[in-house]
Parts: C-alpha cells; structure tokens; sequence
C-alpha cells in the first residue's frame, strides 16, 4: 500500500510539472501576429514589388486632323500616330501619318489642272517625325512641346514629294495606364513644286486624338 501511494504521489508530481511548464510556454509564446512577422522576406523580393526600373513605352493614337491652311479652305481628314519614350527620360520619339483629298483653290494651283477648267486636285500626304519633350503636370496629365521635319507628298494632278518643318505641342490626359486622350496644335511649314510657281501649303494644324498605350 505505501509503495502504491507513493507511485501514486510520484504521477501527480510529473503531471503536475508538466502541466505548469506547457502554461509557461504558452504565456510567453508571441501573438500570431508577431509570428507573421517573423517569416522572412527576402529583400530583392520586396525591392521588386515597391520599385519597378526604367523601361521603353510604345503608343498608337488615331485621331482626326484639321488643318487651316494659308492659301486654302480649312479642311479635316484622318490621322495615326506613334510615340516611343523611356520612362527615366522626359524625351519622345514621334512619327505619324496624316491624308486628305484636297481641292485647290490658289492661283499658283491653276496649271496643274488635269485640263483647262478642271478644279486642281491633289492627294495630300504628310509623315511627321518629332522629337518632343514632356513634363507631367499632374499624376494623369502630361504636356508635349516637339519639333521635327516633315515629308509631304502629292499626287493625282500633281506628283511631288518635299520636306516641311514644323512645332507642335500637345496635352494627354490618361484615364488608367492603358487608356487616353490628347489635344495636339501646331504648325508646318512647307510647299511643292509647281509647273510654274510654288505651291503653299503652310498650315496651322490641331488634332483630337484616342490613345493606348502598351
């Protein structure tokens, strides 16, 4: 009987101990939330996310042109545009093309006719190529202001190809990082060969334009 008490007491005691270091080890143990803490994050990992590198951007902008023209009726066709730019650079890179069935009206214009009494008609073309730089003047919007050469090329009545210049400027404003819109204004200076004379075609320009950028 003695023996079995004290096998008995020798139980109570064990138990006793480990019931008391188990309560120990978990009042000290942390909150969960120190435990979330606590998993390691490797540094370039979070570097990644928190901070993206400079890197090349490409945008398509069609839009519709109107052109107000020195020596002819204003007049309005389609456009399409392109831009390149890198995003540690306030520089961009511009190419578009420009098209309209015009009638002329000018007097330089009279020889050109395909007969006698025929309005003069061409077929205009103009590629610009600009260099432009930006500034944001807000998180959403951007302001343009480039220059850069023009090739300007007609046909039907007369066939010539020439180079122009221009200045231009231009507002963007993006709805996300996809998805905007621009106001683009300017002015070109440029004219063709006629038979007899020069053909002017300096014209102040302003295009309303969709964008997406890639």
């Amino acid at each position: 009987m003695k023996n079995f008490k004290m096998l008995t007491w020798s139980i109570s005691t064990s138990l006793l101990v480990m019931l008391t270091g188990a309560a120990s080890a978990f009042a000290d143990a942390p909150p969960p939330e120190q435990f979330e803490e606590r998993i390691p994050i490797r540094q370039e990992q979070a570097q990644r996310f928190e901070e993206q590198g400079p890197e090349w951007k490409f945008r398509l902008s069609p839009g519709v042109t109107v052109w107000t023209f020195d020596e002819e009726d204003a007049t309005v066709g389609p456009s399409l545009y392109a831009d390149v730019w890198r995003t540690d650079i306030p520089v961009n890179f511009r190419v578009g093309v420009e098209g309209r069935h015009l009638n002329l009206e000018q007097a330089a214009a009279a020889d050109i006719a395909e007969f006698p009494g025929k309005e003069s008609e061409i077929t205009y073309i103009r590629i610009p190529f600009a260099v432009e730089y930006y500034h944001d003047l807000t998180d959403d919007l951007r302001l343009y202001a480039g220059l850069g050469p023009d090739i300007v090329h007609t046909a039907n009545d007369l066939s010539e190809t020439t180079v122009g210049f221009h200045l231009g400027t231009r507002l963007h404003y993006a709805f996300n990082q996809h998805w905007g819109v621009a106001v683009e204004g300017g002015y070109l200076w440029t004219e063709v060969d006629g038979r007899s004379q020069d053909i002017d075609l300096d014209t102040a320009y302003i295009t309303p334009q969709l964008s997406y950028t890639f």
